[in-house]
């Protein structure tokens, strides 16, 4: 299991490969709390972020699926996040009515999408 600490631009960088393979993540914040079981479905940022100087604006967009209890839609700001760690190696793909749930932002981009569920026949 990989782990990325501390620099702005290297959780973002983490966090775009982690949704691109629609791995499911643990996220250690600066307050030092921990979220577990989160499916990044989507990183955003404003549109024309400079990503070197400005990483910290970027968000990270899923669902934390915890072992007992409802799931949860969960927005993270990139700044707030300390470390990213795999949990799992097999891979989601987008839960069904997320991104209707959650359009992107007017004047935001997306930086990475989750992989998109096959249509079963």
């Amino acid at each position: 299991m990989k782990t990325s600490n501390s620099s702005t631009g290297a959780v973002l960088a983490r966090l775009i490969e982690c949704t691109r393979r629609g791995a499911q993540v643990e996220l250690t914040l600066r307050n030092g709390q921990k979220i577990s079981r989160f499916r990044i479905h989507e990183v955003i940022a404003p549109k024309g972020l400079m990503l070197a100087s400005h990483a910290g604006e970027a968000r990270a967009r899923g669902i934390v699926c915890p072992d007992h209890g409802m799931r949860r839609d969960e927005y993270i700001q990139v700044r707030d996040i300390q470390s990213v760690r795999d949990e799992l190696v097999d891979r989601h793909s987008e839960s069904e009515g997320f991104f209707h749930r959650h359009p992107l932002p007017l004047n935001w981009e997306r930086l990475a999408r989750c992989p998109v569920a096959p249509k079963s026949e």
